[in-house]
């Protein structure tokens, strides 16, 4: 299984918010290692030059805020997806926002998952085993194989 563990990178501007998230995916199936950046244009700007990275720590999975400093999370997902070299991440919104209209925005988008952000510790446990699933689905279909 080791070989189908990933790496990830958390977008989130509240750095206790990552910092529990980074914890709770200890525990994950699928992540190999977690990167963190804070604000929407360090996001973009450490995906572009995540191609020096090891293979292996590249990050082939985004979780990502909303709301976001210098660069919304809908305006890093929409330059994700309108990369060549970037457009085959796997990108999870995550948000405090429960509005039809997010979910909506982050679909059109092509966001691969849209989750409320938790609150307490069976929502991160939900969180973690919602983000193993999805990834477990992808790389089943071969949507997201290794880079």
């Amino acid at each position: 299984m080791d070989d189908e563990r990933i790496a990830i990178l958390i977008v989130d501007d509240s750095r206790s918010d990552a910092q529990l998230l980074r914890r709770w995916l200890s525990g994950s199936r699928v992540v190999r290692d977690v990167h963190m950046v804070h604000d929407g244009r360090e996001a973009v700007d450490f995906l572009r030059s995540a191609k020096g990275l090891d293979p292996a720590l590249r990050p082939r999975l985004v979780l990502l805020d909303v709301n976001l400093r210098r660069m919304t999370g809908f305006e890093v997902l929409a330059e994700i997806k309108s990369q060549p070299e970037l457009a085959s991440l796997c990108v999870v919104v995550l948000s405090g926002s429960t509005f039809d209209e997010d979910r909506r925005r982050a679909q059109e988008l092509r966001a691969d998952l849209y989750l409320t952000k938790p609150f307490d510790a069976d929502g991160f446990a939900a969180l973690v085993a919602a983000i193993d699933d999805l990834w477990q689905r992808l790389a089943a279909s071969g949507q997201k194989s290794a880079s």
